[in-house]
């Protein structure tokens, strides 16, 4: 801490016994005091965790929490709520794949319990228009990239595969096959049940 003239009124060091320990944002609360975040334990193995800590006006510790990955984190970003409490964002692996990660907090830190996301799942891009008939109609879109469809028979017998041209259009299948039951099964897995008539 300075004063205005860049003078230092006092510094503290916080878990000195840690590899690495990085302070990353730093806000001064409405009681005078400070919260910080960062990472704790940062070594060559792994990133570390994400790090908020709390202290009174003098720069003494009051309280820390540490949120960890699996098996990294970092913190990088601090906020003050306009609820006393405090969001963090940096990132957080999740089975070894980095993600970003918002943590909001009360304002001792605490976690609450988690809420399910409200994003709705994207939409299939493609899909059976038609399942039932002397031809099966299907629809796909937003696919440039292209995919491919592997038509079975109700015994598993692989009778027919499909590759779609072009990124968005209709297609129809059936002509020229024996009318009866199929599945219809992308290479992601999803699967469609169809009956061929005549």
């Amino acid at each position: 801490k300075t004063d205005s003239l860049g003078d230092s009124l006092w510094a503290k060091i916080y878990d000195p016994t840690s590899v690495w320990d990085a302070g990353a944002s730093c806000h001064q609360t409405p009681d005078g005091g400070y919260i910080i975040a960062g990472t704790q334990d940062f070594s060559i193995q792994h990133t570390g965790k994400i790090w908020l800590l709390k202290t009174d006006s003098d720069g003494e510790m009051l309280w820390e929490r540490t949120f960890e990955g699996d098996p990294d984190a970092r913190g990088d970003c601090l906020a003050l709520c306009s609820d006393g409490g405090f969001a963090v964002t940096g990132f957080m692996s999740v089975n070894g794949s980095p993600d970003i990660v918002l943590i909001k907090t009360d304002s001792l830190g605490f976690v609450g319990v988690e809420e399910s996301s409200s994003i709705p799942p994207p939409p299939p891009l493609w899909n059976v228009a038609s399942a039932v008939g002397s031809e099966i109609v299907l629809k796909y879109k937003y696919l440039p990239q292209g995919f491919a469809l592997t038509i079975y028979d109700t015994s598993g017998r692989k009778v027919d595969e499909i590759r779609p041209v072009g990124p968005s259009g209709e297609l129809h299948w059936g002509k020229g096959q024996v009318p009866g039951v199929y599945i219809i099964r992308e290479r992601q897995g999803s699967r469609t049940k169809v009956v061929l008539v005549r």
